[in-house]
């Protein structure tokens, strides 16, 4: 949206470019879809459970469990919800699915984000939202907290004194939230109608903003093919594919292999190894802006 209105005014931002936006959320109906076929592909839901779901509720051939979750008197609704958090039951990091916690000492323990959760489907009324485990602290869900309750970066950003602390997840906020746009295809294509940079990149280990999302949405965009999906390599390592590139007339699409999702990247140490690893965000960082360079 703000790229939008950057565009409409290129006497005051001539220099804006375009814009790149990493694991987006960008429909809410294609978000909800592919998560449980993301899900299914990844061992998450029981088979059986899985082909009875669709053969009683996709008889039309018409699998839109988005639909069916919001609508109350859809004999399928429950089903669709279960179908949905079935990534949340598994006790992972859905944001994160191969992050592992090496535990040393007994863990203290905070509470996972549940306010962007229960935001991810605030539209369905009346529905339980699963109980979830809280995490050990080595899980540092609060990087981004600690961080930004600094008192240099607040000055940095010029947050005045009497402003409360930042909180990255506030329940109170996410229950009274009103969602305005269910989908930013409009504001995508005026963007691209102003022949402007556009480029949606995801890390394909997180199973909410997950790929296939990404990859419906910038497809139904409808824009003329350039270059089918091919992998995108550095042949300074191995094995050399770094992700995948698909490229249209005015967007482009890059995977990034093993990367979370933005609000997951972070340190993490195994309890075998000396060395913090901390490059996952750099790995996304450099793919991208070899990208930039190169387009």
């Amino acid at each position: 949206m703000l790229a939008q209105r950057l565009s409409n005014d290129w006497k005051n931002f001539p220099n804006f470019k375009g814009f790149f936006v990493g694991n987006g959320c960008l429909n809410s109906q294609l978000e909800f879809n592919s998560l449980i076929q993301y899900s299914y592909n990844h061992g998450f839901i029981d088979e059986t459970f899985y082909r009875n779901s669709v053969q009683k509720c996709c008889s039309s051939g018409d699998c839109d469990f988005y639909a069916m979750a919001n609508n109350d008197k859809h004999p399928c609704t429950n089903i669709s919800m279960d179908l949905y958090y079935s990534n949340y039951y598994t006790g992972l990091d859905p944001y994160f699915l191969y992050f592992t916690c090496y535990l040393t000492d007994q863990p203290q323990v905070s509470s996972p984000p549940m306010a962007i959760i229960k935001q991810k489907t605030k539209a369905i009324k009346g529905k339980k939202y699963p109980k979830l485990d809280t995490l050990p602290s080595c899980a540092h869900y609060n990087d981004s907290t600690v961080y930004l309750m600094r008192q240099d970066v607040r000055a940095a950003l010029h947050i005045p004194s009497d402003v409360q602390p930042y909180s990255n997840c506030n329940d109170a906020i996410a229950e009274d939230y009103i969602q305005q746009y269910l989908d930013i295809s409009p504001f995508v294509k005026e963007v691209i109608y102003y022949r402007k940079k556009v480029m949606f990149f995801n890390g394909d280990i997180d199973s909410v903003c997950n790929v296939v999302h990404n990859e419906q949405f910038v497809q139904r965009l409808g824009y003329k093919l350039l270059k089918a999906k091919e992998p995108w390599n550095d042949n300074d390592q191995l094995p050399p594919a770094i992700g995948m590139l698909t490229r249209y007339d005015g967007v482009d699409l890059l995977t990034i292999r093993g990367a979370p999702s933005i609000s997951r990247r972070r340190q993490t140490r195994n309890r075998k190894s000396p060395f913090k690893c901390s490059t996952i965000l750099s790995m996304e960082m450099t793919t991208v802006n070899r990208y930039q360079n190169k387009h």
